[in-house]
């Protein structure tokens, strides 16, 4: 779905500081899933958009670690978007820790997502 609307996979932690600081700095779109990834928004253009995936029962969770993104978008002017993933019933969290949780997105809903952020 990513790739259909021009996105390349990216994998931050295998770049060195400096280029990461220039991957982001020329996003034009960021996406990704909620994690330590995202952070380097802070290196983005204020108000680029940003779409965040993230797992439904720690969107949910209300705790602050679940919001980190929503709040760092915020504050740099960025346009945060959230892709909420679905689970499948009894799924269980893996290694007892809510961000861990398996989940699904819906193309359909990442593809709207991506859409709006890109203004296609």
């Amino acid at each position: 779905v990513a790739a259909r609307h021009g996105f390349e996979p990216v994998s931050p932690e295998a770049l060195g500081f400096v280029d990461q600081v220039k991957l982001f700095a020329a996003a034009s779109v960021i996406a990704g899933p909620h994690g330590a990834g995202l952070a380097n928004m802070v290196f983005a253009p204020p108000g680029t958009p940003v779409v965040e995936l993230i797992g439904p029962r720690f969107a949910a969770s209300g705790g602050k670690i679940a919001a980190t993104y929503e709040t760092l978008a915020a504050t740099l002017g960025h346009r945060l978007t959230r892709v909420i993933g679905e689970v499948p019933a009894g799924e269980p969290i893996r290694h007892d820790h809510l961000p861990y949780e398996t989940y699904r997105v819906d193309p359909a809903a990442l593809a709207g997502a991506l859409r709006r952020a890109t203004g296609a």
